[in-house]
C-alpha cells in the first residue's frame, strides 16, 4: 500500500505544479475572474497531498519531491487563449482521471480491510 501512496503522492505534486500554471495565467490574462474557485480546489489539493504526506511518513518511506522545473517552460505564461484553454482543459481533465483512480484505490482498500474483519 505504500507504494500505491508515494506514487499518488508524486501524481498529485505534479497535477499541484500544473494547476498553479493554470491559476497564474487566470490572473495575469482572465483578470482571475474564476480565482476563487481555483483557489478552494488548490486548497482541497493540498489538504489531500498533506495526508498522504502524512500516511506515506507513518511507514518510514522517504519521500521524492517534485519540482516545479516538472512542468516546461513553454507551457508556463501562454498568452495565446485558444492554446492555453486547450492546455487547461488537459490538465483538468487528467486531473479528474487521477483523482477518479486514487478514489477507487481508496475504496478497494477500505472494502478489502472491512471484509477481512
Amino acid at each position: 500500500m505504500t507504494l500505491a501512496y508515494v506514487r499518488s503522492y508524486r501524481d498529485l505534486s505534479v497535477v499541484a505544479v500544473f494547476l498553479e500554471a493554470i491559476r497564474e495565467d487566470e490572473v495575469k490574462y482572465e483578470h482571475g475572474s474564476l480565482l476563487s474557485v481555483f483557489h478552494e480546489n488548490e486548497e482541497q489539493l493540498y489538504r489531500l497531498l498533506c495526508e498522504v504526506h502524512n500516511a506515506i511518513l507513518v511507514s518510514g518511506v522517504t519521500i521524492g519531491y517534485e519540482s516545479r522545473d516538472i512542468m516546461p517552460n513553454n507551457m508556463r505564461n501562454m498568452s495565446d487563449r485558444f492554446w492555453r484553454n486547450m492546455r487547461d482543459f488537459i490538465i483538468i481533465k487528467d486531473s479528474v482521471t487521477l483523482f477518479q483512480s486514487i478514489l477507487n484505490m481508496t475504496q478497494a482498500v477500505l472494502e478489502s480491510r472491512n471484509s477481512s474483519s
